[in-house]
């Protein structure tokens, strides 16, 4: 499954695929599906993200979503930089409005099933 989404008025095109967890494993050393499963956790369910408590804040690691970002995003180009010197290419990152825009590729990656 491939999108193309805009960071930073950035056009960032995405690719998940049968090799994407095999990318993060080789770039990040830990098992892809279970950091999903714990970035998936801890994010508060059916809550927006104003309403979010600091009990909410402290059990949310974003390390996974930036890695799941870039394993995705060096799916759709092999000469991608590493995570933090392609984060660096971009001003800001607001998480609130690119998660949902990646959350059919989280859901592919998990399911196996084209969305």
């Amino acid at each position: 499954m491939q999108k193309t989404i805009e960071i930073d008025n950035k056009q960032v095109k995405l690719v998940s695929t049968a090799a994407t967890p095999i990318i993060y494993r080789a770039q990040f050393g830990t098992d892809f599906f279970a950091d999903l499963m714990k970035m998936q956790k801890a994010i508060p369910a059916n809550k927006p993200q104003e309403k979010w408590t600091r009990k909410d804040m402290d059990n949310l690691d974003l390390m996974p979503f930036y890695q799941f970002l870039w394993a995705t995003a060096k799916g759709a180009d092999k000469k991608l930089p590493d995570l933090v010197d392609w984060l660096s290419e971009f001003d800001s990152l607001d998480i609130s409005e690119v998660l949902p825009e990646i959350q059919d590729l989280i859901e592919n990656s998990i399911s196996g099933k084209k969305a």
